[in-house]
């Protein structure tokens, strides 16, 4: 007997998409000339050095892994994103790739001025 029902790689995208719902982080996502979307996106918070003339400091580095289900086209520098756990900052997406499962845009945050 041979199953044919549904496999797991046909799922892929539902599950994405339903699990950054359940466990996902508040984020307010905006492509060029769009408007603003509540989703809900994997966000990691960490440190790295940054060299300043003065010497090394350590700065937030903020990585964003959000569905494509949700976010359908790649973002660019021209995006804006806020995170509901920093309310009051914006930033731009930079050094976007797809993840190694390729159902998610993974990128850094560089916080925009203004």
């Amino acid at each position: 007997m041979t199953y044919t029902g549904p496999r797991l790689e046909d799922l892929q995208d539902l599950f994405g998409g339903t699990c950054a719902e359940i466990l996902g982080d508040s984020l307010t996502y905006q492509a060029p000339g769009g408007s603003p979307l509540s989703i809900r996106g994997y966000v990691d918070f960490g440190d790295q050095m940054q060299d300043l003339e003065t010497g090394k400091v350590i700065a937030q580095d903020i990585l964003v892994e959000v569905p494509m289900v949700t976010v359908p086209t790649r973002p660019t520098s021209l995006s804006r994103v806020t995170i509901a756990a920093i309310p009051g900052l914006t930033f731009k997406p930079v050094n976007v790739e797809r993840s190694d499962d390729g159902l998610h845009w993974r990128f850094q945050l560089s916080q925009v001025n203004g």
